[in-house]
């Protein structure tokens, strides 16, 4: 077993306990509030030393507080085991943090208190209302930003404007081609810089809930004075945030957006119900997922209504591909292997691949999609793609189109998503990082047969 592994146990032991207090799910009048502050692991991640500290440095408190802590040790454990896929539950050893500063503490405290913040939803009338009496918004989509993201802040974007809003785009990253049909039918560009000083009233949070996904300019600069989320993933969030919007039951983010406009009272023009109809369409695999319900249908009608002709979009969005991708595409799939014990098929996207087709790792059009085509063989329930950003590092999407959780291995390596789509970046080269994924995903799979069955 690694030293990274270890470490990376330990991190996941500590965010669950750490949250265990946040969330108030232990309570004790006996004792104040706890941060914890670290977990140390022995190398076979049998025992683990949980570090804590106190608000109040007090010899009697630490020791009343400690005592309570390694009384109620089982009460942990039995946590762990439920929330967390782990070969081993560990035994638990408590034991005072006397090495950090009474102003560190604070801050490791806040910080804390915002790791597991659940996302509060406000009512579409709340939300409306907030943006009624705000003026000057930058609307954010996520790193390598897909359909949903890119159609929903489009929308809102028009939207806005027409009720006398001032409005910008921002994304990081390079639109892919896919979309630029779009992007020219609305006359709109999203911005990848952003203007140094500039304060909006309100940067909106589109189709997620974590500023880092927004990037790192925008998350260490922050040009806004407040900031709103709509999401259709109620996860918890790590981000301070003045108003959110979220259904999960909804199938898309551009939902929410139509939702909104809708409330304001804004008309749904052709181009708004275009740009509205690709982040619905692509969110919900052309209407094949689970999440697609009657309201996706009723609105999508609406849509049609305003001018979208359905076969025009998808003709732009589907079949409309340079040849480079399909040679892409080939190469992809000579990756293909199949577990069926466990049902998962993965593909596996190289720097040599790139380099053999002349495209880019930017050039995220050549690739979109290509998880799809393990998704789809018979037998699978979870599809990965691993694709190498440099000699140490990996990026992994899962996709699931069964009942496992694909967004708790995620998480587990430091990444995140939801049920049936997610992802994460492991500092290892690719063989290593498959490796280590597959270890994790097939133990994991192991204890989901042992809970179902």
């Amino acid at each position: 077993m690694t030293s990274i592994r270890v470490q990376k146990v330990s991190d996941l032991v500590k965010r669950e306990i750490a949250s265990i207090f946040s969330r108030g799910i232990f309570k004790d009048p006996r004792i104040e509030l706890v941060t914890i502050t670290d977990v140390i692991a022995s190398p076979d991640l049998k025992h683990m030393k949980i570090y804590f500290s106190v608000l109040e440095e007090n010899k009697q408190i630490i020791k009343n507080t400690s005592n309570i802590l390694n009384k109620s040790k089982a009460f942990f454990k039995r946590i762990l085991a439920k929330n967390l896929y782990l070969k081993y539950i560990p035994e638990l050893l408590f034991i005072h943090d006397n090495s950090c500063l009474y102003g560190q503490k604070m801050e490791k405290i806040i910080k804390d208190l915002n790791i597991k913040k659940p996302l509060q939803s406000c009512s579409k009338e709340e939300l409306a209302n907030y943006f009624k009496h705000r003026d000057d918004f930058l609307i954010v989509s996520h790193i390598d930003p897909d359909g949903d993201a890119i159609g929903s802040a489009i929308a809102l974007h028009i939207g806005l404007k027409k009720i006398g809003k001032k409005s910008d785009l921002y994304c990081c990253s390079k639109i892919p081609a896919t979309f630029s049909f779009l992007l020219d039918r609305t006359n709109t560009s999203f911005n990848i810089e952003l203007k140094p000083e500039t304060k909006y009233d309100v940067a909106v949070l589109i189709d997620m809930n974590q500023i880092e996904r927004a990037g790192e300019e925008f998350s260490i600069q922050k040009p806004y004075k407040q900031l709103s989320i709509i999401d259709h993933h109620l996860n918890d969030t790590g981000t301070n945030y003045d108003i959110a919007y979220s259904k999960n039951d909804s199938a898309a983010t551009g939902m929410l957006i139509y939702d909104l406009l809708t409330e304001l009272n804004i008309e749904i023009t052709k181009e708004i119900a275009e740009a509205l109809f690709v982040a619905i369409v692509t969110d919900t695999g052309c209407f094949r997922y689970e999440s697609t319900s009657e309201q996706v249908f009723l609105t999508v009608a609406k849509l049609m209504s305003a001018g979208v002709n359905p076969w025009d979009i998808t003709q732009n969005l589907y079949e409309s591909h340079p040849l480079k991708r399909i040679e892409f595409l080939a190469l992809t799939l000579k990756t293909l292997e199949y577990n069926p014990q466990y049902k998962y098929a993965y593909i596996s996207i190289t720097q040599e691949m790139f380099k053999s087709v002349g495209v880019t790792n930017e050039q995220a059009d050549i690739y979109d999609g290509f998880i799809n085509f393990p998704r789809s063989i018979k037998d699978v329930d979870i599809a990965i793609q691993f694709k190498e950003l440099s000699k140490d590092k990996t990026k992994i999407s899962l996709r699931s189109k069964g009942q496992v959780d694909v967004s708790t291995p995620a998480v587990y390596f430091g990444g995140g998503g939801h049920k049936n789509a997610a992802g994460c970046v492991i500092s290892s080269p690719l063989k290593q990082a498959q490796n280590q994924l597959l270890e994790y995903l097939e133990a994991y799979l192991d204890r989901e047969r042992t809970t179902f069955n």
